[in-house]
């Protein structure tokens, strides 16, 4: 029996915020409605019932959209809002996003997909 495919397309990606939004249209018929958290994110990926596949098309093209601004961005909201025990930690993602290093947001939404790898097969288009 073959697997289902939903499709994220990376033209709808311009931001993190509309990642949320293209997750959103691509998982609708599962009846959820992700706020960009990414703990729930993990769970989200595991919502439909059985194994399946997510092509994410255009995939280099939302791999420079969601580079290290958009990392900026997230971790400077995350340092803000943690828990105080975590803020060093926090801290030193950010000035190594600032610097152009470590994870770009879209290798940490790869990086949480592929966690997932018994529910979900990530295919980069």
């Amino acid at each position: 029996m073959s697997k289902p495919v939903l499709t994220i397309d990376g033209n709808n990606v311009y931001d993190f915020a509309s990642f949320i939004q293209e997750f959103n249209r691509t998982f609708s018929q599962f009846d959820v409605e992700w706020s960009g958290n990414l703990d729930a994110f993990n769970d989200y990926l595991v919502w439909p019932d059985g194994e399946y596949i997510l092509v994410w098309e255009r995939s280099e093209l939302s791999r420079q959209r969601l580079g290290f601004d958009e990392m900026v961005k997230w971790l400077g909201e995350r340092v803000q809002h943690c828990h105080p025990a975590n803020v060093p930690q926090m801290r030193e993602r950010l000035e190594a996003a600032e610097r152009a290093e470590g994870q770009t947001m879209f290798d940490l939404l790869v990086e949480i997909i592929r966690g997932n790898k018994n529910y979900v097969e990530l295919r980069l288009a």
